[in-house]
């Protein structure tokens, strides 16, 4: 059944670019999981990886008639890969809260799991990217209620920390911070924090890593004369506690909640949250902290003249440490409304922009950038007659302006609620939600969305590279990308100097990667030659992306000319065409001398998957690769010799 959607194009043609207005938005696709038990399934966070694949977790209700950690893996394009389940041995809830990726495209799962005896864990699970469970560490203090995690964060390839809490007794609940080693699961050291002399709730809400692996948490933590405040500490990578941190507003005991942290390009922390003010209520609230701990600023948001309750959720970072903020903010006459605000490193705002959908409650909980700085969010937005529906709202970064608005609503006008959004590369925008399901409860739901835009572009030149030889025959092949929304007829052509230039007319669906092959030719001249590749398209609106170059070398083999000016020796080569492949490629070699050799193929995960020629000695080679029943993603071709290693990375597209 087709999903209702809308897109809001915003009549302002004084204020925004006509370039802008005529990009409107739409739904790719929404793609819906239920797990085995069809019933409740809630998304509790989402990752990508950079190949595109995602990742979703948060809790599934299970064919055993429990809800357990549930973890769904699939392609750019809605896909399922793969999916697996975690619980403890009680049949109490299980819950995963957050997830991570490492550099491997390795993923993590932390929450809480419950044992035989109804006593919770603070359980963090690994899986390989092709699903493989490698590890699984639940961590319980002896004498406490339940632990629990809340946040993940994997530092490159080496390093892996959560936050999370310790329920000690009664109303009594502790941070709790676990550095693991990542390989083996092992509890590398533990930290936790009670406020002295209270007896109450400290809790984290989020966990972030500095650009010199500092452990930045942030959350709130109770006061008897103050209430609970925020609560900001950093940890160096042993555990050592370098400063801490909390904010109260002094002319006010009532709340101040942190509830999302962030890290900028100079290793300064932002945390944004709520606090409140006798005057004004709830003020959406953000602060700044220097390295050494020393705040930097302490901004207010509260909106006149209603003096009623703004709240913030999100908060990211760009590379000039400007600060942008997303939450929710109550007027008069249209209720809660979306609420960005952005800030430069010295707190001054730059810009304020409220969204309202239809006069009723607008509540934006999610917040990304692009590579151009472009600001998405993402919420939910009450409709009188169809309850809680999804509102996407894109922003210009630099001002402010609103470029579009997408709103999406279930075909049974249910609740839909939105719980993370993410840009990637080339154009790539994700939802991650929870709607109700055809036959189930509620069901894990991802959304892509799209710009109607025209952009095409070659990738790469896979044929000729390295170096080839002037017997051979070449054939020149690219990989053309469509980056946009729409089908294209593409005009593309290759030109390698000093004379050969071809040209062909290629239509490219939507999202495709297509390998191009044109006019073969033979270079009878030893030499290094440039090659280009252009594409030629009406209206792309990225000609930036529109032409690739690379070079290959000509040589002779040993022997084969006479003439002594020819006679060099054989360079040796790797080349793997077409790249990125589907279901073949093919790989070429050289080496200098007869030697024995071993051609592999490994994973991003170090595992090899493919073993091609093992102890060969021929000095040249061409092998077939099947591609068949591997997943899409990053490997790598190696050729080993005894004096020597060569490697090309290979892309694998489904």
């Amino acid at each position: 059944m087709l999903k209702r959607t809308e897109s809001i194009i915003l009549g302002l043609a004084l204020l925004l670019p006509a370039s802008i207005l005529a990009q409107p938005v739409d739904t790719m696709f929404v793609r819906q999981f239920n797990a085995s038990g069809n019933s409740a399934d809630y998304l509790t966070d989402m990752a990508v990886a950079p190949n595109g694949n995602v990742y979703l977790t948060g809790i599934g209700h299970s064919a055993a008639n429990t809800d357990q950690y549930w973890t769904v893996a699939c392609d750019r394009w809605g896909n399922k890969l793969w999916d697996a389940y975690y619980g403890g041995a009680s049949t109490y809830s299980d819950s995963a809260s957050a997830i991570a990726l490492d550099s491997r495209g390795d993923v993590y799962i932390t929450g809480i799991t419950y044992d035989a005896n109804d006593s919770g864990s603070m359980t963090t699970v690994k899986y390989r990217n092709d699903s493989t469970q490698l590890w699984a560490s639940s961590l319980h203090f002896p004498g406490d209620v339940d632990d629990g995690g809340v946040d993940i964060v994997a530092k490159d390839s080496t390093a892996l920390y959560a936050c999370g809490w310790r329920h000690t007794s009664g109303l009594e609940v502790d941070y709790l911070v676990v550095k693991y080693n990542l390989l083996t699961g092992d509890t590398l050291w533990t930290r936790d924090y009670s406020r002295p002399g209270e007896v109450d709730e400290d809790m984290p809400v989020a966990i972030a890593l500095d650009h010199n692996g500092n452990v930045i948490v942030t959350g709130y933590s109770y006061s008897t004369s103050t209430d609970y405040d925020y609560c900001t500490m950093k940890y160096d990578a042993n555990g050592t506690l370098v400063w801490q941190r909390f904010y109260d507003y002094p002319t006010s005991d009532g709340e101040d909640r942190a509830a999302a942290l962030a890290v900028d390009a100079s290793n300064a922390v932002v945390v944004t949250g709520w606090s409140y003010s006798d005057n004004t209520d709830y003020d959406l609230t953000t602060v700044r902290y220097g390295t050494n701990g020393d705040t930097t600023f302490r901004v207010r948001y509260n909106r006149v003249p209603a003096n009623d309750e703004d709240y913030g959720y999100a908060v990211v970072t760009d590379p000039f440490n400007n600060a942008y903020v997303a939450g929710f903010s109550y007027d008069t006459g249209s209720d809660y409304d979306y609420t960005m605000l952005k800030y430069n490193s010295t707190g001054t705002q730059q810009w304020l922009q409220r969204y309202d959908h239809s006069n009723c409650d607008d509540e934006a909980y999610a917040l990304a950038l692009d590579a151009a700085l472009n600001v998405f969010v993402t919420g939910f937005t009450v409709d009188p007659a169809n309850d809680d529906d999804i509102l996407t709202v894109k922003l210009n970064g630099t001002t402010g302006a609103v470029y579009w608005a997408h709103y999406y609503d279930d075909p049974g006008h249910n609740a839909d609620d939105p719980e993370r959004i993410i840009c990637g590369a080339n154009g790539l925008i994700l939802v991650g939600a929870q709607v109700p399901g055809d036959t189930s409860d509620v069901d894990y739901a991802l959304l892509r969305l799209y710009e109607q835009t025209h952009d095409c572009g070659p990738v790469a030149i896979t044929a000729p590279v390295d170096t080839v030889f002037t017997t051979d025959t070449l054939t020149p092949e690219i990989v053309l990308h469509n980056y946009g929304a729409y089908a294209e007829t593409v005009l593309v052509r290759v030109t390698i100097a000093p004379g050969y230039q071809d040209t062909l007319r290629h239509f490219i669906d939507v999202g495709n990667y297509d390998t191009l092959s044109f006019a073969s030719l033979v270079e009878s001249l030893v030499g290094v030659y440039p090659v280009q590749c252009t594409s030629l398209l009406a209206g792309d609106v990225n000609p930036l992306n529109n032409t690739v170059s690379d070079s290959f070398i000509v040589t002779v083999l040993t022997g084969i000319s006479q003439d002594p000016r020819n006679i060099v020796v054989i360079k040796p080569y790797l080349q793997v065409a077409p790249n990125p492949a589907v279901n073949r490629a093919s790989i070429r070699y050289a080496v200098p001398d007869p030697e024995r050799l071993n051609l592999e193929v490994f994973d991003a995960g170090g595992r090899l998957v493919r073993n091609l020629a093992a102890g060969s000695n021929r000095r040249f080679g061409a092998v077939d690769l099947d591609l068949k029943g591997l997943a899409a993603g990053i490997y790598v071709v190696k050729l080993d010799t005894p004096r020597e290693r060569f490697t090309r990375k290979l892309v694998i597209e489904r």
